[in-house]
């Protein structure tokens, strides 16, 4: 059944809640003070205890890391970063890691990375003595 606007301006046709054409109702009036009387207030929830346990319980939720704890990890470079380290060009080191030279390399999926360490490492072994030490 389609409802008319003269049904919904008729009073007890249509729902005032639903209807967005309907009278806001007059704050100050009995109807709505007894409307208000009517309410039941809620029950105040009573406080949660917590009791202390003396030892964590089996199946506890890792720490959250720390900025400490990150720091630890070594640092894993791109390609990118790991050149400006080393002050050579992109090209150079894709060039060393195609022909099995140069400093090692992580390969996680297709992205290719370096740890810190082992590009201090790869420097540290660069050391010579004269240029006919290699």
């Amino acid at each position: 059944m389609r409802t008319t606007q003269k049904a919904l301006t008729e009073p007890g046709k249509a729902a005032k809640r639903n209807n967005p054409a309907a009278p806001m109702p007059d704050l100050f009036s009995e109807e709505f003070e007894a409307t208000l009387k009517g309410m039941v207030p809620r029950a105040k929830a009573e406080p949660t205890v917590h009791v202390p346990r003396s030892e964590p319980p089996k199946h506890s939720i890792p720490e959250k890391q720390t900025a400490a704890s990150i720091n630890r990890r070594p640092r894993l470079l791109t390609v990118a970063e790991a050149s400006e380290y080393l002050g050579l060009s992109k090209s150079t080191l894709n060039k060393w890691r195609c022909i099995g030279e140069g400093p090692s390399f992580r390969k996680l999926g297709r992205a290719i990375r370096y740890l810190q360490t082992d590009l201090d490492a790869f420097i540290e072994a660069q050391h010579f003595d004269s240029t006919a030490g290699y």
